[in-house]
């Protein structure tokens, strides 16, 4: 009877998988779980970005929308060390998934290497929905929806990378095989294979007779994105390599974690922009170190992919001259994009949306931030799209608004997200220069995590001068201690904003040479007023969770992400805000809301 039953469970896990080969399932080697290192921050995890409970995180990978579901489920993997919170081998997947991309549940490692030096890098999930590989069964009950495939780079313990695949039915579990064998892309050159990474996949559709799988892969420190296109079985020896991308936008030292996404160009208005195309590529590529914020950042470009006849191989041609940030904060990384079923005819216009998160941190200073028993935060999810910038009075240009995404339906169960309270709608100026408020009177609700929406209308552009540039300024204060607070304003004659986390009693944050205590940016105006040639209107939409805000500005098409840390339990609740000048001043309506945990008599 056992026998039988064991040969029923057997049967039961391999079902969905081609029976013709011998299945190995990826083990994950169990390691002591780190519970302290050395001042316990945990009070101050944020809510509603995830983290891992234990242990060193890093790059978000492989993640997917499992659309077979109801709810619809999200998958998040990362890059995930569980012995220590810095930096360091053995680098497993770790695996996370949500029904509302707020509240995330910490499953078990997906895999990583079994000796303990070497490392699972970053890479992507695809749908073999055609069954491509011939890995799957002909079930396509889902239509091929969960014919998952992770692609990711090993690092030996050599520092030899190499493109992987294995292969998956629910996104937990993972195969490979020795039918199957892997690598299936390595770098053609020995002196460069210790820097070739983080493959990412899409599915390549043309036309009827174009169509395959196409893999970017970052050859790191010579500045190329490689692209190999497979239009058969995706084995070793069919991902044909295509024409590289070679130093194109910000170098700094290295490139990494390149992502495509194919974009419907909506926003489009003929005569105006003179952009023509209905759709483009969009090439992401993060740089570490070297960035222009210092460190580590991601930055994009527009492009097609055009047929080079002579060569018979598809290179990317960027159509922007420029490459654009896409945040302008120190703590936005590595964002990859959420792998999603599409018809051919969706994958020929392009989508109108995608969906992406990101590494919340900086790699000058990750090694070392003050939290306990975990490091880093992932971003709020984005949902990213086309549109035209006003990048300047004179000029539009082709650009990516980043907005925040994530859904609130009966499956949030933990956390409440009220609605948005007016807490202030009035003018400051000189004769009124300031008022304060708190944002929840219900202090057991305080857990330092507001979303907030501000409209800033400039009343009189012309009378700040540079004498007296003007200056609005929020400050986010601790409810505990109020010496610690998180100053965020506008400054008129510079027309930009700017963050100020320098404020905490933490020494760290002074300490640490790398920690940017003051972030900027300049922004151009949501709206000017017909009849009002000197009244201008901003609106930013932000998010604090207890140690990460991130701003969006006038609809999302410049955004900044950034960390800050105050001392264990001193969560934000009261707000100031103040100018220095102006007879007319700032007109000023802010929105907010507490998000918190459900409290067990609630």
């Amino acid at each position: 009877m056992k026998l039988a039953l064991f040969f029923f469970l057997m049967t039961t896990i391999f079902c969905d998988l081609s029976d013709s080969y011998e299945w190995n399932k990826v083990e994950v080697p169990e390691y002591e779980t780190l519970t302290t290192a050395f001042q316990n921050q945990s009070i101050n995890r944020p809510l509603f970005h995830f983290t891992p409970q234990f242990g060193w995180m890093n790059d978000p990978n492989g993640m997917w929308i499992d659309s077979t579901k109801n709810p619809i489920v999200y998958h998040l993997y990362f890059q995930y060390n569980p012995k220590n919170t810095f930096w360091d081998m053995p680098l497993d997947w770790g695996h996370a998934t949500s029904t509302n991309l707020l509240e995330w549940t910490e499953l078990k490692p997906a895999f990583g290497p079994n000796d303990g030096r070497s490392g699972a890098y970053s890479g992507s999930m695809f749908i073999d929905d055609e069954n491509m590989s011939k890995m799957f069964t002909d079930d396509n009950t889902n239509n091929g929806k969960l014919n998952l495939i992770a692609a990711y780079t090993f690092n030996d313990d050599q520092w030899k990378e190499t493109q992987y695949l294995y292969f998956s039915k629910d996104g937990n579990e993972f195969f490979n095989t020795t039918s199957f064998p892997n690598p299936v892309v390595s770098h053609t050159d020995p002196t460069f294979e210790t820097q070739f990474r983080d493959p990412q996949v899409v599915k390549f559709y043309i036309d009827d007779s174009t169509n395959g799988y196409l893999m970017s892969v970052a050859k790191s420190q010579e500045y190329k994105i490689a692209f190999y296109l497979s239009k058969t079985d995706l084995k070793q020896g069919t991902w044909e390599e295509q024409i590289n991308l070679e130093l194109e936008g910000f170098l700094g030292y290295q490139y990494e974690c390149p992502n495509l996404a194919h974009l419907k160009n909506n926003d489009k208005v003929d005569g105006k922009y003179n952009e023509e195309d209905s759709s483009y590529w969009v090439l992401f590529i993060s740089i570490n170190p070297g960035s222009i914020q210092g460190g580590s950042s991601t930055w994009y470009l527009f492009g097609q992919f055009e047929l080079k006849n002579e060569e018979g191989k598809y290179y990317f041609n960027p159509k922007t001259k420029y490459p654009a940030p896409l945040d302008y904060g120190k703590d936005f990384y590595a964002m990859q994009l959420f792998y999603q079923y599409k018809d051919n005819s969706e994958l020929k216009s392009g989508s109108d949306y995608g969906y992406g998160i990101a590494w919340a941190s900086n790699w000058q200073y990750t090694g070392s931030v003050p939290t306990d028993p975990w490091r880093s935060s992932m971003s709020l999810p984005r949902k990213i799209s086309i549109g035209h910038f006003q990048s300047s009075p004179e000029t539009a240009i082709l650009y990516i608004k980043s907005e925040p995404y994530f859904i609130i339906n009966d499956s949030i169960t933990k956390l409440e997200i009220p609605d948005l309270k007016e807490t202030f709608n009035g003018i400051l100026n000189v004769a009124n220069p300031s008022t304060s408020f708190s944002i929840e009177s219900d202090s057991t609700k305080v857990q330092g995590s507001i979303f907030f929406e501000i409209t800033i209308t400039v009343l009189d552009t012309e009378e700040f001068l540079n004498s007296n540039p003007g200056h609005l300024d929020f400050y986010f204060k601790g409810s505990s201690d109020n010496s610690e607070y998180l100053r965020f304003g506008y400054e008129q004659k510079a027309t930009a904003f700017y963050v100020d986390r320098s404020h905490s009693n933490v020494p760290w944050v002074f300490e640490n040479p790398y920690f940017s205590d003051k972030i900027s940016l300049n922004v151009m105006p949501y709206q000017t007023f017909e009849g009002e040639e000197n009244q201008v209107q901003y609106f930013v939409k932000g998010y604090i969770d207890r140690n990460i805000i991130e701003l969006f500005f006038n609809e999302g098409y410049q955004t900044t992400t950034n960390t800050f840390f105050f001392t264990g339990g001193n969560f934000i609740n009261d707000v100031d805000i103040k100018v220095d000048y102006g007879e007319k001043g700032f007109k000023v309506e802010m929105k907010a809301a507490q998000i918190y945990e459900k409290q067990e008599n609630s």
